[in-house]
């Protein structure tokens, strides 16, 4: 939280946007991001996080990563790839 959308990690031998990264399909331990079912106002569908059983990796309870991100200062359009929906 404390970096917000600078946050960085490597992958592949270089430092990309930990946002970026994950809204572009890429997968983190912890962040397994999947999507739900499609909601009536928006017409589009959820977007869910797991907690990964027995650990605190990514997130400690359910929906916790929509706390971190809404401090992210990120535009309210900000397209979240995953698998083969945007």
């Amino acid at each position: 939280m404390a970096y917000e959308n600078d946050l960085k990690i490597q992958f592949q031998g270089k430092e990309v946007p930990a946002l970026d990264r994950l809204f572009q399909g890429g997968q983190m331990r912890g962040w397994e991001l999947s999507t739900g079912p499609v909601r009536a106002s928006t017409k589009r569908p959820s977007v869910q996080a797991y907690v990964e059983a027995g650990s605190y990796v990514g997130q400690g309870h359910v929906d916790q990563f929509l706390g971190y991100l809404s401090q992210a200062t990120l535009p309210l359009d900000t397209p979240i790839q995953i698998k083969d929906q945007t």
